[in-house]
């Protein structure tokens, strides 16, 4: 899921459960900070329900680099033993 939806203007978004159309201004800072809040959630909770079932969790972003994530995470799982 995207950080930030594309600044497109109007763009019909479709309800996977129910399969209503909706047209929503993607220009529209109240949508953008929607948007945002919900992203948060999301990761916030698939965080939560991977660190409570005992599993790790890496984030990354497309356009940074990797390695220092990687390699902290290995050095936290090194200490760790």
């Amino acid at each position: 899921m995207e950080y930030q939806f594309p600044q497109l203007g109007l763009v019909p978004m479709e309800d996977a459960e129910t399969g209503e159309v909706v047209w929503v201004d993607s220009n529209d800072r109240q949508f953008a900070d929607l948007w945002r809040r919900g992203h948060q959630a999301q990761i916030a909770s698939v965080q939560q329900t991977l660190e409570k079932s005992g599993w790790d969790y890496l984030r990354f972003e497309t356009g940074e680099p990797y390695v220092q994530t990687l390699q902290g995470f290995f050095m936290k799982r090194i200490k760790g033993r």
